[in-house]
């Protein structure tokens, strides 16, 4: 009898192996490295071209940058920088290893991004992984993707993905230098003040006068009389910026004044140099309203870094 059961629980494993769906690895790491070389070619066509090799739950995780997670945050991103720039790259495959339904390709690349507003190209070179996942039609597409330059960090680079944040003339901090109202008058040298751009996010401390900013009398302890002087004399807030051609739009999220957080403002800049110019355009609060005395003012800023 135990004979007899031996037989028959051999004959069942025969059975399931025999009916266990086979797996050609070498098929299925071709395939993946053709998606691989195809997602290399839509990154140079642009245009979105890359959005149709992601997985709908994709993660990029950028150096230096916070991660897109999803579609959606994908394909803003791809916006933005095919609004601005162009981009060709060369990528190599430096290792394929397959496990089930997911695969990871070890590569490098490297390549050049050339802004639209005629600007100097920029070169990179870079490494990454990227993860594929299995799809239910058999296919693949990538579900993860991390990359991190080979060039020191002192190196001018910007990020060469083209669904990674754009070239941006406007990154760094610059320090405020003159101020101009709508009636012409001009504050030569501005009080101290700065803008600091980096990775969408932008921050703007500066005085409108060129006078020393009052002090309160006991310090920290300012009046209510004290406490509006101060508050006249200054503006601050901070947020997200966008870039549009010669257009600066600020979206702040955080305000001195309450209601321009969540509104915006957009102006005009321009650079030369290590000096921008900017000029008002228009502002609003959250709820839409306008300020008075606003809009055609100007500012001259000087780059620090």
């Amino acid at each position: 009898m135990k004979k007899l059961l031996l037989i028959v629980a051999t004959l069942l494993v025969l059975a399931v192996s025999g009916c266990a769906p086979q797996v050609d690895v070498e098929a299925d790491a071709a395939a993946v490295r053709n998606e691989f070389d195809q997602a290399t070619a839509a990154l140079n066509r642009g245009g979105g071209a890359i959005l149709d090799f992601a997985s709908e739950d994709a993660v990029v995780m950028f150096a230096g940058e916070p991660a897109a997670v999803g579609k959606e945050a994908m394909t803003a991103r791809q916006q933005r920088f095919d609004d601005q720039n162009t981009a060709e790259e060369a990528r190599s495959v430096d290792e394929v290893v397959l496990s089930g339904d997911w695969a990871f390709v070890r590569w490098t690349g490297a390549g050049t991004v050339t802004p639209k507003d005629g600007g100097e190209s920029i070169e990179f070179d870079r490494k990454g992984i990227t993860i594929y996942q299995r799809q239910a039609d058999n296919s693949w597409k990538f579900a993860r993707v991390i990359w991190n330059s080979n060039l020191p960090l002192a190196a001018k680079s910007v990020p060469a993905s083209r669904d990674a944040e754009p070239s941006d003339p406007l990154v760094g901090v610059w320090l405020v230098a003159t101020l101009t109202r709508p009636d012409g008058e001009t504050i030569d040298p501005a009080g101290p003040g700065q803008f600091i751009f980096a990775n969408g996010r932008y921050s703007a401390v500066f005085s409108l006068g060129a006078e020393e900013r009052p002090h309160a009398a006991a310090g920290f302890n300012p009046t209510a009389d004290e406490k509006v002087t101060q508050y006249d004399t200054i503006i601050v807030n901070s947020g997200i910026y966008e870039v549009n051609g010669s257009e600066l739009t600020l979206r702040p999220i955080v305000a001195k004044t309450p209601e321009y957080a969540g509104g915006s403002s957009t102006m005009e800049f321009r650079i030369d140099g290590d000096i921008l110019t900017t000029t008002m355009r228009s502002i609003t609060s959250v709820d839409g309203a306008s300020p008075e005395g606003a809009i055609g003012s100007s500012m001259t800023l000087r780059r620090l870094q």
